[in-house]
């Protein structure tokens, strides 16, 4: 999913200093979702709710 460019996924730097890749842990970090069903699908959404695409706002 990192490949074609559904998900992006960020590293948490453990502090200020650069380079920020060395200061980061390969297991810590955030996850940008881009497409709908998937984070429905995160959130623990129904799949009835997904495809009638009823995400409970007005």
């Amino acid at each position: 999913m990192q490949a074609s460019g559904v998900i992006l996924r960020h590293p948490i730097a453990n502090s200020g200093y650069l380079p920020f890749a060395a200061q980061s842990k390969e297991n810590f970090f955030t996850l940008k979702v881009f497409d709908i069903g998937m984070l429905g699908a995160l959130n623990r959404l129904p799949m009835t709710n997904i495809m009638r695409q009823d995400y409970g706002s007005c």
